[in-house]
């Protein structure tokens, strides 16, 4: 069996993780952890991953998706006992490169974590969870933050944008 992790940050990782973890797998069970960083929009018309100004910053973001994926694995090595555990970082548009890795690999089953948005702000946003669970050609589960891990993700989040400010 082959299992695609989708992840895109801490709280949905380890959420991710825990689920996965508390399941029986069949022997040599392959897993693949992936976090999909998104190309930088200059405008409308063209997308770049490289800037001499942003260089920096691509740098760090690969590093921050490579600490986010083998934390994951980690996280899962310990509690499966299994080195059987990819870890992947792709650059594209997450619903895509999700999809295309699943079907070329191919994965038998894919988590995805949702942040639950609806209405306007799942339009606006889009749903990755959602377009992979309309298109995948195996299994999705897709799992939900416990409401104590929303809570600490909000309080995370308030405390980055008032360091911004």
């Amino acid at each position: 069996m082959k299992v695609l992790i989708a992840v895109d940050d801490d709280a949905f990782g380890a959420a991710i993780a825990d689920y996965v973890k508390n399941h029986q797998w069949p022997p040599r069970t392959e897993f693949k952890v992936v976090n999909v960083l998104e190309p930088i929009l200059l405008d409308d018309s063209r997308e770049i991953t490289f800037l001499p100004l942003l260089e920096c910053d691509v740098e760090l973001i690969r590093r921050q998706a490579k600490a986010l994926v083998r934390h994951v694995a980690l996280r899962m090595r310990t509690a499966l006992k299994t080195t059987h555990i990819e870890e992947v970082v792709l650059e594209g548009h997450p619903k895509e490169e999700i999809l295309k890795l699943a079907k070329e690999w191919p994965a038998d089953m894919i988590f995805v974590g949702s942040h639950g948005r609806r209405g306007i702000s799942q339009f606006i946003l889009g749903s990755v969870s959602t377009a992979i669970l309309q298109n995948a050609l195996c299994t999705v589960t897709v799992v939900r933050l416990p409401e104590v891990n929303k809570a600490k993700k909000v309080k995370v989040a308030k405390k980055r944008e008032e360091m911004l400010i």
